[in-house]
């Protein structure tokens, strides 16, 4: 289904499935802000490093070298591309009164979605993904984050071709246009670091299908109750951020902040 995504009778025939769409984003990026195939490939291999430590993820080695360099869609390779995966997601959401004495749980502090033109054709920008940033503003505004690299303690992304952690970094504010590198190789993003980004390995590591839209939001919510799988629990971290994505050309985006009680 998802390799058929392409908008019926406008698009549709030209054959474009969910992994070529990704790769019009990413080779935007990719000649507006001069980054290699190199980059690309380091992020993709964070991805899979952290992966390695989460018991539920699909994806939990490195990828076979001889593998893992070959062309998908410009600039994809099949190593920076999410497997297809089975998997259930569960989250459970209540009034904070109803919760058994002891028990930890975090606060949705935010809460919003945005959806975007549904062709190809109607996007202004491929090399960002521009309702998400109309999205972040109004979320980091209810959530009264002010400045969210130095808030926000970890965060997971919906990104099922790695190197889109880039464009998602810049479009929710954690740096300006163009960064998103130069911060992937200061290591800020891994975990240890400044601001750990899919500590899970992300959707890159593990995707199944509607449930990954959820796991975001279930991995955060472990983190800030410190019950992180994998003994990879971030140091105090007490505010979260989970996004998703999904549709032809990525055009439905959310975003939840989670808070530790």
């Amino acid at each position: 289904v998802v390799n058929t995504a392409s908008p019926v009778g406008m698009e549709e025939k030209l054959g474009m499935g969910a992994v070529h769409m990704g790769a019009l984003f990413l080779a935007a990026y990719q000649d507006r802000y001069d980054v290699s195939d190199e980059l690309f490939e380091e992020v993709a291999n964070k991805h899979r490093e952290q992966a390695a430590s989460n018991p539920y993820a699909h994806v939990r080695k490195p990828m076979d070298p001889s593998i893992a360099g070959g062309e998908v869609s410009t600039p994809l390779r099949f190593g920076m591309v999410c497997p297809v995966s089975s998997g259930a997601t569960a989250v459970l959401v209540g009034a904070e009164d109803d919760v058994p004495a002891g028990r930890p749980v975090v606060r949705i502090a935010a809460y919003g979605a945005v959806s975007d033109g549904y062709l190809g054709g109607s996007k202004g920008n491929y090399s960002s993904f521009e309702p998400l940033a109309i999205l972040a503003e109004r979320i980091y505004r209810d959530a009264g984050i002010m400045s969210p690299r130095d808030e926000l303690d970890v965060v997971e992304l919906f990104s099922p071709y790695a190197p889109m952690e880039l464009m998602l970094l810049e479009d929710l504010q954690i740096c300006g246009r163009g960064e998103a590198p130069a911060l992937l190789r200061s290591g800020a993003t891994r975990f240890g670091g400044e601001l750990p980004v899919n500590v899970s390995g992300g959707v890159h590591s593990t995707n199944p299908g509607v449930a990954a839209q959820i796991a975001p939001v279930a991995y955060v919510a472990l983190q800030l109750m410190g019950e992180a799988p994998g003994g990879r629990q971030v140091e105090n971290a007490r505010l979260g951020l989970a996004h998703s994505a999904g549709g032809a050309y990525f055009q439905f985006h959310t975003l939840t902040i989670l808070a530790a009680r």
